[in-house]
């Protein structure tokens, strides 16, 4: 097409101009590609590639054109020192002080997690409730203030996802039929901690939380 792209934002409804848009993308710098080894079933030692890149858009309020962005995420290659290990987090602040409390999240919950075994579900368990308690010790008024958590952990082949709140990963996988043709379907690898979710519902009214539809 040879109508401007800035054009194309206006004429699709769209708030921003293509400049506005950009203003607010941060942590765009391309794609990695990265070796990870592994040990296969039969004791060979391999590697694969794995590429990622990552991108944080602004939120766009109109009562609050200038709002910071609340979510902060970490890349970490060489997680422990190790080759083969890899962390990719994402933290959904909220509130007030959401953005402090997403960034003190991204920079304590990997700090938790090293000094403790990869896999371990009780130790991530207590990565996240460590950095709860830290959060809450700290300068940040997290009173009425947060974040979420979602945190993919990665040795070699295996992979571990850790979330509290609503901030879901997903996996997608190309799959050809029979004719030819291929597509990509996509699997959740989290679940979201909301009241929508019956076990999370009975579990915040047991600490005397009321669950609204508003």
């Amino acid at each position: 097409s040879s109508v401007p792209l800035n054009y194309l934002v206006r004429l699709r409804g769209g708030p921003l101009t293509q400049h506005e848009y950009n203003s607010r993308l941060s942590g765009v710098d391309g794609t990695h590609t990265v070796s990870v080894p592994y040990t296969d079933d039969s004791g060979t030692n391999r590697a694969y590639q794995m590429r990622y890149a990552t991108c944080s858009q602004r939120g766009y309020y109109p009562e609050a054109a200038d709002k910071l962005n609340q979510d902060a995420y970490a890349a970490l290659e060489r997680f422990r020192g190790r080759e083969d290990e890899f962390v990719f987090a994402v933290f959904d602040g909220h509130g007030e002080c959401g953005t402090e409390c997403a960034v003190f999240a991204r920079d304590r919950v990997p700090m938790e997690m090293a000094c403790r075994e990869f896999g371990d579900v009780e130790g991530y368990c207590a990565a996240f409730e460590a950095t709860n308690a830290a959060l809450r010790k700290s300068d940040i008024d997290d009173a009425l203030s947060g974040t979420t958590g979602i945190v993919a952990h990665i040795r070699g082949r295996e992979l571990y996802v850790i979330n509290v709140g609503d901030s879901r990963a997903t996996m997608g996988m190309t799959q050809t039929s029979e004719s030819g043709v291929e597509s990509v379907e996509t699997f959740d690898l989290s679940s979201d901690q909301t009241p929508f979710r019956k076990d999370e519902c009975e579990r915040v009214k047991q600490y005397g939380a009321r669950v609204l539809t508003l």
